[in-house]
């Protein structure tokens, strides 16, 4: 059922009377469409957060560092840490679609599609050691 919550793209405030399930389906049903859309109205949360990333982690320590991208969605915020030299990322998004338009584009190592809640993902390798 394309669009879906069409209206709670742009109007934040609707998203409140969303339960999560259907702000997953509201990105299912952009995912062809939301690079396209959020580029023309001048969205670059990604190209700032890359930047950003690779002004703080030294060149010769991103290929060792373990990123998880939560909210991947197309895979935009990966696509700019692969340019600026991080290889051990993985996504996270509770958006299918949106998640395989980013492994079209094979850029991220592991796929998680799952919401970020109070209970631990064993799928998801972390760098803390439990006791």
């Amino acid at each position: 059922m394309a669009g879906r919550h069409t209206q709670a793209r742009f109007e934040f405030s609707l998203r409140r009377k969303l339960t999560p399930l259907d702000i997953a389906d509201m990105f299912n049903d952009f995912a062809e469409d939301y690079e396209e859309v959020y580029s023309s109205i001048g969205w670059r949360t990604h190209e700032v957060i890359g930047d950003f990333m690779a002004k703080i982690i030294p060149e010769e320590n991103r290929s060792k560092l373990k990123v998880l991208d939560v909210a991947a969605g197309t895979g935009l915020l990966g696509n700019e840490l692969k340019n600026h030299g991080f290889t051990h990322v993985d996504a996270l998004d509770p958006a299918e679609e949106m998640l395989s338009m980013a492994k079209r584009r094979n850029i991220y190592r592991t796929y998680f599609c799952a919401f970020i809640n109070k209970d631990r993902n064993d799928a998801i390798e972390t760098g803390e050691k439990h006791y």
